[in-house]
């Protein structure tokens, strides 16, 4: 079981607060923006992709 929890936006509401994602997302907890209902996108930090 993971520790990391996510938020669940609508794509409308996810438009409009769009810092507050990331910024959650930033601090660890990816974001899950939905589009009519289902799952469209994640949002979450970058990892280091050199290794």
């Amino acid at each position: 079981m993971s520790d990391v929890s996510f938020g669940i936006w609508q794509s409308q509401t996810a438009k409009n607060r769009l810092s507050e994602v990331v910024d959650r997302a930033l601090k660890g907890s990816p974001q899950l923006i939905t589009r009519n209902g289902k799952p469209a996108v994640y949002v979450f930090r970058p990892v280091n992709m050199r290794d």
